[in-house]
């Protein structure tokens, strides 16, 4: 198999069709949706185009974007390339069964919690609520707190609904099922996820908040600033629950550029599609997991991976059903389609210099524009 390119490909070369996209982004820099971004786009398994616009922060002396070596904070994108994929790996070797319940994998496991499975866990719907602020007491305490603290206060929050009910997006269970896997493995999620996952699919340029700490700050894009923590947020995790832990989480904690994103979905997209098989990614397996699960009926999610909604989907108009991406609350974005074997990543720091109710709305009404644009330009549909 031909190796994923990855260039800085300027707008005056042959892809300057993608004038308008690239109109659009620096109309949202002007109108400081966010100081920068960088996007990444693979048709055919080839990363023909990443780049950066703006800069780290409104500032003009800040450092520009690179498409290949800004690292942003990907926010929930951790969610798929970090929590699904290393279920991937236990299904895949027959260590996990998407369907066995809390109760029989976790001890002590409190009533309310036993009957919620994997499956329902990966796919938002086993009744926990979309957050709660662990950090305010997590950060009081001398050290992180340790994976049986942890779980132990997911545990004791209440059911929001009766598991499999309904669909709540939650933070908490991508949070647990990272507890819940090295309760199985006997390894910490970040070791597991680093040498089953990002070692296999190539993610070289997808980093850990430990590693981030090493990273020149001209090379990390600041998220905003903490009001919990009264301090910019530069160099480490912008998610409270996760900085209060201090290390990797379920639900958030990578760092990665556009294209280092880009090259790890491809190979994700290659095994999809039958061409390639990894060590620990067998087609089948992937396939489960990027199918909608339909729990409950309606809803759009797969195991860990979104896929496009009828209606407002922020893939935009031209994603085939198939399709499936995630968003990530800094402003990051990716959305993989099968049929077209294209693929599109978008960083940006919406949060900076501080995440607002308006800036969350502008972000999604841009997001579907940009996709239908660039879908226009590049494959005519």
């Amino acid at each position: 198999m031909k190796k994923l390119d990855c260039v800085e490909i300027k707008s005056r070369d042959r892809w300057h069709r993608l004038e308008p996209a690239e109109n659009l982004i620096e109309k949202a820099i002007q109108d400081r949706l966010f100081p920068g971004c960088a996007l990444s786009i693979s048709i055919n398994n080839r990363i023909f185009f990443s780049k950066g616009y703006g800069r780290l922060t409104y500032a003009p002396w800040t450092e520009k974007i690179s498409g290949h070596k800004t690292l942003f904070d990907l926010a929930s994108l951790t969610k798929p390339l970090a929590t699904s994929c290393a279920f991937i790996t236990l299904a895949d070797a027959g260590r996990i069964d998407l369907d066995r319940t809390l109760g029989e994998l976790l001890a002590p496991c409190p009533g309310d919690k036993k009957e919620i499975t994997v499956r329902q866990l990966l796919s938002h719907c086993a009744g926990l609520p979309a957050h709660v602020p662990f950090y305010k007491k997590w950060s009081k305490q001398r050290m992180p707190p340790d994976s049986a603290t942890i779980c132990h206060d997911i545990l004791a929050v209440p059911l929001q609904y009766p598991p499999g009910r309904k669909s709540v997006y939650s933070d908490l269970g991508f949070i647990l099922a990272a507890l819940l896997l090295e309760n199985i493995t006997h390894i910490e999620f970040h070791e597991y996820v680093e040498k089953k996952v990002f070692s296999i699919l190539d993610a070289n340029d997808i980093l850990f908040p430990e590693a981030v700490k090493k990273i020149p700050a001209a090379d990390v894009v600041p998220t905003g600033l903490c009001t919990f923590a009264k301090r910019m947020i530069w160099g480490e995790v912008n998610d409270t629950n996760a900085r209060a832990m201090g290390r990797l989480a379920g639900h958030a904690g990578l760092f990665g550029t556009a294209c280092g994103v880009n090259r790890m979905l491809g190979k994700l997209l290659h095994i999809w599609k039958g061409r390639l098989e990894l060590p620990g990614f067998k087609q089948k397996t992937v396939k489960t997991f990027l199918k909608r699960q339909n729990l409950p009926p309606g809803s759009t999610w797969a195991l860990g991976f979104d896929t496009p909604s009828r209606r407002n989907s922020s893939a935009g108009h031209f994603f085939a059903a198939e399709s499936v991406g995630h968003l990530g609350f800094t402003g990051t974005s990716f959305w993989i389609d099968p049929d077209r074997e294209l693929i599109m990543v978008f960083l940006a720091n919406r949060t900076f210099p501080e995440a607002t109710p308006e800036s969350q709305d502008r972000m999604k009404k841009f997001r579907p524009l940009l996709h239908d644009t660039i879908s226009e330009v590049l494959t005519g549909k």
